[in-house]
């Protein structure tokens, strides 16, 4: 073997390790609070008062004397508060920080802008290889909607008698999906789930998530 021939098959398999990295990076899951600071293109200081400030809201979350306004339940939803100016004095545009105009989607809408700027970046902050919930941990579980409303107490028959199971399901889902959306998990999945012939039932899969009480 000669050295010219040495060098190219060395030279090759470096550019195919660089591109297997950079295809497959992040390996494993980045937790968001490190991944967005980060990650900033623009105003790095001023973001650093907002990423604080979000740390602050989500280590505030248990304490009951602290108003609903100025506290989140994770940092996804922190950074979301902060964006909408609860509890604080004025909203934020987060899009600026991590994304030039031109190459991000046109939403004039700004709290619908930073729902999808924090949305992609938590996208972004996931490994690129995808395991099941076996090996990466999570959160599978299925609950079936009772057609009587007996449970919550709010409705009777009478009142659900002109209710389909079909919409009762895709109230749930509608709900379910709204807290799942407040701790920015990746990639649920939310669906209806048949068992034994019964179409009153939905499926929840939510990875690298724990069943502590605030989930619940």
């Amino acid at each position: 073997m000669t050295s010219r021939t040495w060098f190219w098959k060395v030279a090759v398999s470096l550019v195919a390790l660089a591109v297997a990295w950079y295809e497959f990076w992040p390996l494993s899951p980045i937790p968001l609070e490190k991944f967005a600071p980060a990650h900033v293109i623009a105003q790095s200081d001023e973001f650093a008062k907002l990423h604080k400030e979000a740390l602050e809201r989500v280590r505030l979350y248990g304490d009951a004397a602290t108003p609903a306004d100025k506290k989140s339940i994770s940092y996804f939803q922190a950074l979301r508060d902060i964006g909408e100016g609860r509890g604080r004095a004025a909203p934020v545009d987060l899009r600026p920080f991590f994304y030039q105009e031109s190459e991000f989607v046109r939403e004039p809408d700004q709290n619908k802008r930073n729902v999808i700027v924090l949305k992609e970046l938590l996208k972004a902050s996931q490994g690129k290889m995808k395991l099941g919930l076996d090996l990466q941990g999570g959160v599978s579980f299925t609950l079936k909607v009772d057609p009587t409303g007996a449970e919550g107490g709010a409705k009777g028959n009478a009142d659900k008698s002109d209710v389909s199971h079909a919409n009762m399901v895709n109230q749930a889902l509608v709900v379910m999906e709204k807290r799942v959306n407040e701790f920015g998990v990746a990639e649920p999945v939310l669906r209806r789930w048949a068992i034994f012939r019964s179409r009153s039932s939905c499926r929840a899969r939510m990875p690298r998530t724990t069943p502590t009480s605030s989930t619940r």
